[in-house]
């Protein structure tokens, strides 16, 4: 069966119980799904707060890490989620989640089943549903000493693609409810078999006088934990096995922490990996996916101009986007480093799957936006709004192979 992608997007209910399907017509039975979650919403767009979730789904299990930054405080509050049982949850406070989603197949598509109700918020989400590949989610405990590796059970495939998702947390981080989990952390990357890794890791931290925040864009790492204006450990994919994949501990040991992979496989995967740089004037830019015609792209976007460590005002965004070319989802988030105040905040674009978002002096404003569009052997941004420094950031883009060959 040939890979087959499709974007749809959704707002989701907030009746406790309810539901929301995210379909695509004649689509048939996806294999996996990745579902963005923003707290921006229907009312107030944008949202107070740094709120946004991503997760995976892959037919029978689901997963999903989060992050939290608290808007107008003096003294910092942020929290994250890591969990193995929902596929999209946010944080409202210390203790409690404003909102809990999991994820069930359906013709078509799949269904989003509100399961925890704090809120009255109707939330804006965009899922990538995947077909006619081999998928798995594996939860992986990282090696606590540096240069060691870990090895994932049994896959049922041989993997040839790694999605990536961390939260500097050992296990599941507690239900809503409980106390939750302090400082806003969160690593997204991935790795293809041909060597090939990009990444993606941020952190707002609680309980500083200040807003304090820490970036990584990385192009030899799939996951990191990063704090203080460093890096405290990263983590590649070091080994394609028939059946698994092993990752191994770089920089100091992880402590015990878990990534969650969305392994792919199959003879019919198609995809590919790649910077994203964005251009320093508005117009469209072409970005070359050599042997494949893109049917959607995937996009991770820091503000960090370089693959060293931000810890200055280049750290204050991060942001995640999904486009086919019609269907597009942009998800921008901010929190100002080194404000007295904090200043944080959610947006949402339905238009710009390049979409990332500034602050300063207590205003934030656009950063980079760009709609994306589909090519022969390429995908092209087209900017509308763009900083003096070239932001870095990844891509992973899904299509056959170029000329059907």
């Amino acid at each position: 069966m040939a890979q087959a992608v499709a974007v749809v997007n959704a707002t989701l209910t907030a009746t406790g119980s309810g539901t929301t399907d995210f379909t695509s017509s004649g689509f048939g039975t996806p294999t996996a799904a990745i579902v963005i979650v923003s707290n921006a919403n229907t009312t107030n767009n944008p949202q107070a707060g740094v709120g946004l979730s991503i997760g995976f789904w892959d037919g029978t299990d689901q997963c999903c890490h989060s992050i939290y930054a608290v808007d107008a405080l003096a003294t910092t509050q942020a929290y994250r989620v890591s969990k193995n049982n929902y596929i999209s949850a946010l944080v409202s406070s210390s203790t409690t989640w404003s909102v809990g989603y999991q994820a069930s197949g359906i013709t078509d598509g799949i269904q989003l089943t509100m399961a925890v109700d704090n809120s009255s918020a109707q939330r804006y989400a965009t899922v990538i549903l995947l077909k006619g590949v081999s998928a798995k989610i594996a939860r992986l405990t990282l090696n606590s000493t540096v240069n060691s590796t870990a090895t994932t059970g049994s896959l049922g495939f041989a993997p040839t693609a790694a999605i990536v998702l961390g939260s500097g947390a050992a296990g599941n981080t507690p239900n809503s409810g409980s106390s939750q989990v302090a400082s806003a952390l969160l690593s997204f990357g991935a790795a293809t078999d041909d060597g090939t890794h990009r990444m993606l890791a941020w952190i707002s931290e609680s309980a500083a006088a200040t807003a304090t925040l820490t970036a990584l864009y990385s192009e030899t790492r799939a996951a990191a934990q990063v704090s203080g204006g460093a890096e405290n450990w990263s983590a590649e994919v070091t080994a394609w096995g028939s059946d698994d994949l092993t990752m191994t501990s770089r920089t100091a040991g992880s402590g015990g922490d878990d990534v969650d992979i969305l392994c792919l496989g199959g003879a019919d995967l198609s995809l590919l990996l790649g910077t994203l740089t964005t251009a320093t004037s508005t117009g469209s830019v072409d970005v070359a996916t050599t042997g494949i015609d893109p049917d959607a792209v995937l996009l991770c976007l820091g503000n960090t101009s370089s693959t060293t460590i931000a810890s200055d005002g280049t750290a204050s965004g991060i942001s995640v986007g999904i486009s086919d070319g019609t269907t597009h989802g942009g998800y921008a988030g901010v929190d100002e480093d080194a404000a007295d105040t904090t200043n944080a905040e959610s947006k949402y674009d339905s238009t710009n799957a390049v979409y990332s978002r500034t602050s300063a002096s207590g205003t934030a404003s656009d950063l980079v936006v760009g709609a994306v569009s589909m090519g022969s052997e390429l995908f092209a941004v087209n900017y509308t709004t763009v900083s003096g420094t070239a932001r870095k950031g990844w891509w992973l883009a899904f299509g056959p192979a170029a000329g059907g060959g």
